[in-house]
């Protein structure tokens, strides 16, 4: 985020960040969160399914783990829509061919 505030700065456009928490401290992530994605962020299902199915006491935690992370993607929705226009969802124009 520091370096699209920076060229929003040497722009003179408004500029905005925010983040949300999706995990809590006080849980820890299941098992399964260790081989679910690849390293492009894709999700390896096979694997997914296998560690699932080697450990299924974990599901509960899977489910806990995808409520908190909707609860975080609609706050940063929520977030978005606050942002107003001018913020989320700028007229960059030829501004994205100027990032360095």
């Amino acid at each position: 985020s520091h370096v699209a505030a920076a060229i929003a700065a040497k722009h003179g456009l408004p500029f905005a960040a925010f983040r949300v928490v999706a995990d809590s401290v006080r849980r820890s992530l299941p098992p399964v969160a260790t081989v679910a994605l690849t390293q492009e962020g894709k999700i390896r299902r096979a694997a997914v399914l296998r560690s699932l199915a080697g450990t299924p006491s974990q599901i509960p935690s899977v489910v806990r783990t995808a409520v908190d992370a909707r609860r975080a993607f609609r706050a940063l929705l929520r977030g978005r829509r606050r942002l107003g226009v001018g913020l989320a969802h700028p007229d960059f124009g030829d501004l994205l061919l100027d990032v360095p």
